[in-house]
């Protein structure tokens, strides 16, 4: 049989993408629009379509982001790279789909970063999307990273530790109680957290979902109506 090799346990990174649906699923806005990909990705050829579409918007974006957050043009770019400013220039045009390894190990290493190249399921591409803004697409380079860098790792622990304690409160008598009747709330295990949701959903209160979070009109130009 095709699946009698594939596990029946949930390992923990399903756990997480489980989670991370109950949470968006709950959302009226969010539901909507996941139901919009389960119709569309009924069809194979549509959801590689789709999906396809999405890399290469994902792709561009990251590394026009990465450059910025460098403070660099698109002609040092190339020049750490040995590409001309033209060619940078159509890698970040988000719907450049000629990819190839070598291209990015270069700029890879022109950043400073690792450079993963995996298979995913299709339930991960939830994250994928929702993260798909400038804040999340950043990367620190070796020399800041928060594990190979003593100094940024020290830095970086001491501030949590601070924002742990300013945050602190007095917990009244009455909480305990409350804790054990209410519902507990959907944490999500392995993927990102529930802060950044939080915030992206007070952000679109106001606003239309496919307008806010759509990063190209050819990629997720599929409305919530389905049309």
């Amino acid at each position: 049989m095709e699946n009698s090799n594939l596990e029946t346990q949930l390992s923990e990174r399903e756990k997480g993408i489980l989670s991370y649906w109950q949470v968006l699923i709950k959302e009226s806005r969010t539901r909507k629009l996941i139901e919009s990909w389960e119709s569309l990705f009924e069809d194979r050829e549509s959801r590689y379509e789709y999906l396809d579409e999405f890399l290469d918007a994902f792709l561009g974006m990251q590394i026009k982001t990465l450059r910025e957050q460098r403070g660099w043009t698109q002609t040092e770019l190339g020049r750490r790279s040995e590409m001309h400013q033209v060619r940078v220039s159509l890698l970040e045009s988000m719907d450049y789909s000629q990819w190839s390894l070598d291209v990015l190990r270069r700029l890879a290493k022109a950043f400073d970063l690792r450079l993963v190249v995996k298979f995913e399921d299709f339930g991960s591409y939830l994250q994928d999307y929702f993260e798909f803004d400038r804040e999340h697409l950043q990367r620190r380079p070796f020399g800041k990273d928060l594990i190979f860098s003593h100094h940024e790792r020290k830095q970086a622990v001491t501030e949590l530790l601070m924002e742990k304690k300013a945050s602190r409160k007095p917990r009244k008598a009455v909480a305990k109680k409350d804790e054990a009747t209410t519902p507990a709330l959907f944490i999500l295990e392995d993927t990102s957290n529930v802060t950044d949701l939080n915030a992206w959903r007070k952000k679109q209160t106001k606003s239309n979902i496919s307008t806010q979070l759509t990063p190209t009109s050819k990629v997720l130009s599929y409305e919530l109506t389905g049309t």
